[in-house]
């Protein structure tokens, strides 16, 4: 075995054997130092410097799938509906398990992961060993639902319509006078409850009953100053002290 460092922190691994070629991309996923090793088979047109490793081998379990459908050439159609299939595990070819199928498949780990697979109509539950950190939301692998992007936008978005209905409740709106048929409208005070106002009709007093004019005289205007009389009853004593 040999390895070759490439730029931008990648390696390229040569083996002899093609057990140990299989092994190193169908065991995984690997682990360094607390994070995954992403493994892809070589290529000649890869390149360090514009690609990316986005896809890596991960074995599946298909879990109460019927053992009829324990047949390699069976299997690897229905891996093709998670990704591309590499192999299938030897203990579920030789019947030694039936709790689930065991095949290894490359998957895009940049795209949503799918949970279930439906065969002739029924869903069966897909597992992915040693991927623990998929979003039950998106499915995405890399983060759990509490930090999921999708999450916190939906938190944002349900604060800022909740301070918006707030702020809506707290400003007061401004409604228009009701006037009665009786000419009086209605004025709400915060300690003395409600009072009525008269309102001008015509240039009166509206009173209630609807009796405008009782009461109520117009001043006729002239257009000089008229002389006004003035008495009262105690003006014959004036008149009596001065004869004396």
């Amino acid at each position: 075995m040999y390895v070759m460092d490439l730029p931008i922190q990648f390696f390229m691994v040569r083996f002899e054997k093609k057990d140990e070629y299989l092994a190193a991309l169908t065991g995984g996923p690997w682990r360094a130092f607390g994070s995954y090793l992403m493994v892809r088979a070589w290529s000649p047109e890869f390149d360090p410097l514009r690609d990316d490793i986005v896809t890596t081998p991960v074995w599946i379990r298909l879990t109460n799938i019927p053992m009829n459908f324990y047949h390699r050439s069976i299997l690897m159609g229905i891996a093709k509906g998670l990704g591309k299939p590499v192999r299938v595990d030897l203990t579920t070819l030789k019947f030694e398990r039936a709790r689930f199928a065991r095949v290894c498949v490359e998957v895009n780990l940049a795209k949503p992961l799918k949970g279930t697979v439906l065969i002739n109509g029924e869903r069966y539950f897909v597992a992915y060993e040693g991927l623990a950190e998929i979003c039950s939301k998106c499915e995405i692998y890399g983060h759990l639902v509490h930090g999921c992007p999708r999450t916190i936008v939906e938190r944002l978005a349900e604060v800022a319509i909740q301070t918006e209905a707030q702020s809506a409740t707290r400003s007061p709106t401004r409604q228009e006078p009701i006037v009665q048929e009786n000419g009086f409208t209605p004025v709400r005070s915060s300690r003395r409850g409600t009072q009525i106002l008269p309102r001008l009709v015509n240039g009166r007093t509206a009173e209630a009953g609807g009796e405008t004019d009782r009461n109520v005289q117009e001043i006729p205007r002239t257009g000089g100053i008229a002389n006004i009389a003035i008495s009262n009853k105690f003006g014959s004593l004036e008149l009596d002290t001065d004869r004396s």
